[in-house]
């Protein structure tokens, strides 16, 4: 078992080192698991000079490690083929830094309880110590590096990972923006389309009344002129029929006066045809343009909320995902205030005592609210909820 060193520790720190009695000194006085716990080993006398009076060699007790340089070996043997990085090495290269690591503790552990007794003994511990520490350290070090090597390994292959991730996210965003702006412009272009039709038979409409009205123009003037030469020939009749055919002229005046007024009003009420058909027309193209409009502003605010939506979408995505790495602080200032309201009152004879412990369960819950409320706006403002 490994022994305490909380007792005799020397009060003055590490000892000085011993005249004539060296490192090399220490290690031929270790002691192997075969010696007895009652033998004792003398130090080499000191080399002191001339000059200095002799004193009798102190009589010191056993320097007894609870490891060797046999279990050291074979730890070395046992632990040889761990600093591989291999996948399969690092739980066992773990294990066995950890092993040495315990063994090295206990032997600076050991080596403060064996250096209380005395400073001169406590050099020579140090040194046994130290050998022990070196050799230890010589098969820990090469497997501590090789671990974090591994952890730097994944490291960079986790944060790679996050970064394919994210370009694979932005590269889906942006796919679909651009199959949104394809299709927008698809529909666009459809729609000038359609109304390059109906603009093309407009103007077929335009040219059809523009023909009607040339062909009415033409008949009025043929009209007029046959009028016009029948008045000529009842002139001339009634001038070589005399005063016989007076009452008969006159008849026939009225009548070509009554045909003209009937001329004159079929003329107005062509006008007012054409009037009527170029008002039609006009609000038919009206309308058409206005459709037209209507049209393009719908896509452009459809567009538009599409837009919003994406954005909407993305938005919400970073704050669900900011949300739930604050989840677990908001969990624990829950529990922490269930905590607080948990606590109960002890029973008091006197009321005074009651109404200040009363009191006090009053201002803890109103505390617990206080807290849960508190924060639960830190943590939306955090998340950019407001």
């Amino acid at each position: 078992m490994l022994l305490s060193d909380t007792e005799n520790h020397p009060p003055n720190g590490d000892p000085d080192p011993v005249p004539g009695f060296s490192d090399d000194d220490a290690l031929q006085h270790h002691v192997d698991e075969s010696r007895q716990p009652d033998e004792t080993l003398e130090p080499p006398d000191a080399r002191e000079p001339d000059s200095i009076e002799r004193k009798p060699a102190p009589i010191y007790p056993l320097i007894r490690y609870d490891v060797s340089d046999q279990h050291i070996a074979e730890l070395r043997e046992k632990f040889a083929g761990l600093a591989e990085r291999t996948p399969e090495n690092y739980e066992p290269r773990r294990k066995a830094i950890a092993t040495c690591r315990e063994l090295r503790v206990a032997v600076e552990k050991k080596r403060k309880e064996l250096k209380a007794d005395s400073l001169d003994w406590g050099r020579k511990v140090d040194s046994v110590a130290k050998h022990f520490t070196a050799a230890l350290e010589a098969i820990e070090n090469p497997l501590q590096l090789a671990k974090d090597a591994d952890d730097a390994e994944k490291e960079r292959v986790k944060a790679e990972k996050i970064a394919a991730e994210k370009a694979a996210l932005e590269a889906k965003v942006r796919a679909e923006q651009e199959a949104a702006e394809a299709e927008r412009k698809a529909k666009v272009e459809a729609e000038e389309a359609r109304l390059a039709e109906e603009r093309k038979a407009l103007e077929a409409q335009r040219a059809e009344l523009a023909e009607q009205k040339r062909q009415a123009d033409e008949a009025a003037k043929a009209e007029q002129a046959r009028v016009d030469a029948l008045q000529a020939a009842e002139r001339a009749r009634l001038d070589e029929e005399g005063e016989r055919l007076k009452r008969e002229r006159e008849a026939l005046a009225e009548a070509a006066r009554l045909e003209r007024e009937q001329i004159e009003a079929d003329k107005r009420a062509l006008e007012e045809s054409k009037r009527r058909l170029a008002q039609a027309e006009a609000e038919r193209l009206a309308k058409i343009q206005a459709e037209k409009d209507a049209a393009e502003k719908a896509e452009r605010d459809r567009v538009a909320a599409e837009e919003a939506r994406v954005a909407e979408l993305e938005r919400q995505a970073a704050l669900a995902k900011r949300l739930e790495a604050l989840k677990p602080d908001i969990e624990k200032v829950a529990a922490f205030a269930a905590e607080i309201r948990s606590l109960a009152a002890p029973e008091v004879a006197s009321k005074h005592a009651a109404d200040a412990l009363g009191f006090a369960v009053q201002e803890l819950d109103r505390v617990a609210a206080e807290l849960e409320a508190n924060v639960t706006r830190e943590v939306q403002a955090d998340a950019g909820v407001f």
